[in-house]
């Protein structure tokens, strides 16, 4: 019933045309990419690093309550405390929450509801552990959430190395926590692909001293979380983000949930449109424009034409190439593997990666824009294309394999000089 209800609500967004081709793609195409590689973590765990479960609470079911807070109580990791900041003018969540005797949880009247920003920063001013987690209130953890952020961080301290924050893997279940769907597979810390969509999501954990500093805003409530992850970035550096590769946060789908509705809180998308333009003018001192992709919750930042003055640790921009009804030149993993190839030119990929801008390893060198400063070494090697396409011995099989072969010489390149590679399609916004 949820997919028919969306499909509905996309074809009075985006028409018949658009509408026929997502359903077809959810039906026939899947081409998940290959997950990060997940961390081996070794030596001993530091149980000294504690966290503080934020969830701010409202009307909460018993059912979904009992199951969040009964999640947390069952970590296989067991510093921390669960603070729940209670907003709800019914004595319903009050009584379930008092009902559990564990020392480390705290509860919190909160005497006016300011809405999901200001009640879970009422939750943050009371946390006293290393760093603080974000949890819904209907959503719940597996079991060794805390654990494995605890080993990261264990990890980290020993090295030295400053971790600011953290996000996992995650999916989704029914309302009744039978059937877990849509594993969200994310890659390590992409800064351009953060500004296309949230990808980050769940299981956020961020530093506590940090947090208490941005703390939540109120004018992005329903992005809230997405503003926070922002504004987080916004004073980290990309080593200081890290990701685990596992699932360890599943987020219920039910009728009131916007993962059952996305369209249940249109007010969250703009939010989270404002919360992007916020970063770029603050990190550009520019007022760039932010819209929205046909699909809810993702959007394109417009660069414009001066892109490569503005953001100088940019190498190159490559893009797409459509042939007939296919995608026939497209993006590289690190193992060389052209994602998106042969698919239909309708269709947006997993996660809609094939209409996101992100840093990529590399792009097909026939699709590229470089860089002032990569040119001379990026018409040498299409120089060498030119020729060898000249020579008539050579297939199109042949000639687009030494172009995958010099798209990653040119990436190699770029790497050893310290320089993105942004792939910013331009093709139809699926």
């Amino acid at each position: 019933m949820g997919n028919i209800l969306k499909t509905i609500r996309y074809f009075k967004r985006n028409g018949i045309k658009k509408t026929w081709y997502a359903t077809a793609e959810r039906l026939f195409y899947r081409d998940v990419p290959l997950s990060a590689s997940e961390c081996t973590y070794e030596g001993p765990l530091d149980e000294d690093i504690k966290f503080s479960i934020l969830v701010p609470v409202y009307e909460t079911p018993e059912k979904y309550l009992r199951e969040m807070i009964d999640s947390v109580l069952g970590q296989a990791y067991g510093n921390f405390e669960l603070i729940l900041a209670d907003a709800s003018g019914s004595e319903g969540p009050a009584g379930v929450i008092k009902s559990y005797k564990d020392a480390r949880i705290k509860y919190i009247k909160v005497k006016e509801n300011g809405g999901i920003s200001a009640n879970t920063n009422v939750a943050l001013e009371a946390a006293t552990g290393d760093y603080c987690a974000l949890l819904d209130h209907d959503d719940f953890l597996d079991f060794d959430a805390l654990y494995e952020n605890a080993l990261l961080l264990s990890d980290a301290k020993r090295k030295g190395q400053k971790v600011n924050l953290i996000y996992s893997d995650e999916d989704k279940c029914n309302g009744d926590a039978t059937k877990y769907f849509e594993p969200h597979i994310k890659e390590n810390f992409n800064q351009d692909l953060i500004l296309s969509n949230n990808y980050i999501c769940h299981f956020t954990v961020i530093k506590t001293s940090l947090l208490k500093e941005i703390k939540f805003r109120s004018e992005y409530d329903g992005a809230q979380d997405y503003d926070v992850i922002l504004r987080t970035i916004a004073r980290s550096e990309s080593s200081e983000i890290r990701h685990i590769g596992k699932i360890l946060y599943h987020w219920r789908c039910h009728e009131e949930s916007t993962a059952f509705n996305p369209a249940s809180k249109e007010y969250a998308y703009e939010a989270g449109r404002r919360a992007i333009e916020d970063f770029l003018y603050n990190k550009y001192n520019k007022k760039i424009s932010v819209s929205d992709l046909p699909h809810k919750g993702f959007y394109r930042v417009e660069w414009g034409e001066d892109i490569f003055m503005l953001r100088p640790e940019l190498g190159a921009i490559g893009d797409l190439y459509i042939a007939g009804n296919k995608i026939t030149r497209g993006i590289y993993s690190n193992s060389g593997r052209e994602l998106f190839l042969n698919m239909n030119k309708h269709f947006s990929g997993y996660m809609h990666g094939a209409v996101l801008t992100r840093d990529v390893i590399a792009c097909d060198i026939r699709t590229v824009t470089p860089a002032p400063k990569m040119r001379e070494t990026y018409e040498k090697l299409i120089k060498q294309l030119n020729e060898y396409t000249e020579n008539n011995k050579n297939s199109k099989a042949d000639i687009h394999a030494f172009a995958g072969k010099l798209s990653m010489e040119f990436a190699d390149e770029l790497q050893k000089q310290g320089l993105i590679f942004l792939f910013l399609p331009k093709i139809e916004r699926r």
